[in-house]
């Protein structure tokens, strides 16, 4: 089939040009569209190790990262992402989020902080706000979480996910029913 001449030409160019990332990176992308998750992390990896410089690289680290649903690599690799690209917002919003679901709470609220001091539109920020928000209210620290709810309001008056959130936090503190 393509796919097998393919994965074998790809293992050719790994074969001859070893320091080459590209030829993982094509190998990556075979096994990715095979399913093949773990072997396409192995391989993009591989490319990683021998380049770092490629954004999208990392991009679709983390997305097989998420593929194979392992927050704990989501959160080691979005974190060297964000020292390699301390600007690039998904890296900090795949950081933030995964240690929101690890329960790793103050790191998600470091990370919504710094994505939102960085990001410039609305729909960025509220993202991070939303994060923010959530992990405050999961340490308890209900001043800060209500106010990081009314900042997202002010960008966002209709956001559904966190009126309801808000609404659902304010019902479990019996607070302005």
């Amino acid at each position: 089939t393509i796919r097998k001449q393919a994965e074998e030409l790809s293992e050719i160019i790994i074969e001859t040009h070893p320091t080459d990332p590209m030829g993982y990176i094509a190998l990556s992308d075979i096994q990715f569209a095979d399913l093949d998750y773990e072997k396409s992390r192995f391989n993009l990896k591989r490319a990683i190790e021998i380049d770092a410089s490629d954004p999208k690289v990392w991009q679709k680290l983390l997305l097989i990262d998420d593929k194979l649903k392992d927050h704990n690599m989501i959160i080691e690799d979005s974190k060297q992402a964000m020292e390699l690209f301390p600007n690039q917002l998904v890296f900090i919003l795949y950081n933030a989020f995964s240690n929101l679901l690890m329960e790793n709470y103050s790191e998600a609220i470091e990370s919504a902080n710094i994505g939102i001091e960085i990001s410039i539109n609305k729909s960025d920020k509220v993202q991070f706000l939303n994060i923010l928000a959530d992990a405050y209210n999961k340490l308890k620290k209900y001043k800060e979480s209500d106010e990081a709810f009314e900042e997202l309001f002010q960008l966002n008056p209709k956001d559904e996910l966190a009126l309801n959130n808000y609404a659902y936090y304010l019902a479990e503190r019996n607070d302005r029913l």
